[in-house]
């Protein structure tokens, strides 16, 4: 016989406390809370509605699962805070869209240069870790980690990596990513003590990549001579913390474009939101792929994408010391390199000589006899300090300037100079440059009748 009592079913009711009973056994202490009586109104029978029902256990098993569930999700969503979840349409990249190039700044990274609109299915997981790289690297625990994982593989790169694919390291390469290594594990040291305070923070961290606003174009002469092209990129040096790009117009309506590439202009390895510092030169000396580079890529995606390189011309890349760096890195990327036609690279007081460029550039090395900086490659030597044996490119030309006899350590700084460089050259009647100014000069990258030029600044930054 069936007895009610309150409009509650005894035997459903008898069923509900076994199936309860059997639940609990395996349900964690954690979710016992859950398994409290419910007396909210919707619980209670719709005939009596100030009437609490009885007792009646939750649904454990699943409400459990359900709690636990929920408190992970809550967590992942305090990591990956403003991700796009699948199944709500499309994901828009902010980028250098036409309305943003009319705000005050720009911040892009290499995932987003353009506004572009792209299916879940296809970018939301990529997207997902990118966000949460970002993430990651805008905490101010994680961060230092993520610096130390990334110089503990570029350490590995030069070591092991290099040995494994059949080659034997190089000793500038083994040397700088060992600093970086042991700089990574000093600024995880700092980070997370009080030396903090005194400190702060963010040393050996070479960040990743934003550019800003890009200047509008001025007019501007085209170079008559490699001393022109130097003097040019000292242009850019003073703009600090930008790359400026040339673009030249000949009178037979051929294209040509100059990026010029600043030397370091921060020595500390400490990160200051420049990205052309002692950091970046470490990475790049390293092998890797540093800021700075980073910067100089998304500029050029910019400059391309609005017309200043257009398709088909050819591109020069002139740097000085630690952009000279940057720019035998990127004329050893072949997919760069046939990306933005690079057909000469100026390296000027760069440690150079290890890069294994592409044989379709013409490199052109300038050093001088008493600058330090260029020999900090030890020639290329492999690990440890033997002299390396391998013949020069053909495509690799070197020009040694005489400097001045050395009187005092500001002699050597000043050797070192991009205006000591250009004036320099002025004097230098070496054929290997006469030669390399000559092509120059037939290819359009120098001044000819009836050329005309504009540049544009680019900020570039490191977050």
């Amino acid at each position: 016989m069936i007895i009610g009592f309150h409009g509650v079913n005894i035997p459903e009711l008898q069923n509900s406390a076994d199936a309860a009973d059997q639940q609990t056994a395996v349900v964690p202490s954690a979710a016992l809370p859950s398994l409290t009586h419910d007396l909210s109104p919707a619980s209670q029978s719709p005939a009596e509605p100030h009437q609490p029902a009885l007792a009646q256990p939750k649904k454990t098993g699943p409400g459990a699962l359900k709690w636990v569930t929920n408190q992970a999700k809550h967590t992942w969503g305090d990591i990956t805070g403003g991700i796009t979840k699948l199944g709500h349409g499309a994901t828009v990249k902010n980028g250098l869209s036409d309305s943003a190039r009319g705000g005050q700044a720009l911040a892009c990274s290499p995932e987003n240069l353009k506004t572009t609109v792209e299916t879940p299915e296809q970018h939301a997981p990529q997207d997902r870790w990118h966000r949460i790289h970002e993430n990651l690297q805008s905490n101010s625990f994680t961060r230092p980690f993520l610096s130390q994982a990334h110089a503990d593989k570029l350490f590995w790169d030069a070591t092991g990596g290099t040995l494994l694919s059949g080659h034997w390291p190089k000793t500038s390469r083994v040397i700088s990513s060992g600093v970086l290594a042991l700089g990574a594990d000093l600024n995880i040291v700092i980070s997370d003590s009080p030396l903090r305070l005194l400190l702060g923070d963010r040393w050996f961290d070479d960040g990743h990549a934003t550019i800003g606003q890009p200047s509008r174009a001025v007019s501007t002469r085209p170079p008559k001579t490699v001393a022109d092209l130097i003097r040019n990129e000292h242009t850019a040096d003073k703009a600090h913390g930008s790359i400026q790009i040339t673009t030249i117009w000949q009178a037979d309506d051929t294209v040509r474009v100059n990026v010029l590439l600043p030397g370091t202009q921060n020595f500390k390895p400490k990160d200051n939101g420049n990205p052309l510092d002692m950091n970046g030169d470490l990475v790049t000396m390293a092998g890797g792929s540093s800021t700075y580079e980073q910067d100089v890529m998304m500029a050029m995606a910019w400059a391309k994408a609005e017309g200043r390189i257009p398709d088909g011309a050819r591109v020069m890349l002139v740097g000085h010391s630690g952009g000279a760096m940057v720019a035998g890195h990127l004329a050893a990327n072949t997919d760069f390199v046939n990306k933005y036609n690079i057909t000469n690279v100026v390296s000027v007081a760069g440690p150079t000589d290890d890069d294994s460029i592409d044989p379709e550039v013409k490199f052109l090395e300038i050093d001088g006899q008493n600058d330090i900086v260029p020999k900090l490659d030890l020639g290329g030597a492999a690990f440890p300090l033997i002299r390396s044996q391998a013949p020069a490119s053909p495509n690799h030309s070197v020009v040694s300037v005489p400097d001045k006899q050395l009187q005092s350590l500001s002699d050597e700084l000043d050797d070192h100079f991009d205006t000591t460089y250009a004036y320099e050259l002025k004097t230098t009647d070496d054929p290997v440059l006469i030669r390399y100014q000559n092509q120059l000069r037939q290819d359009g990258f120098l001044n000819r009748p009836g050329a005309y030029a504009s540049t544009i600044t680019i900020p570039m930054g490191r977050k």
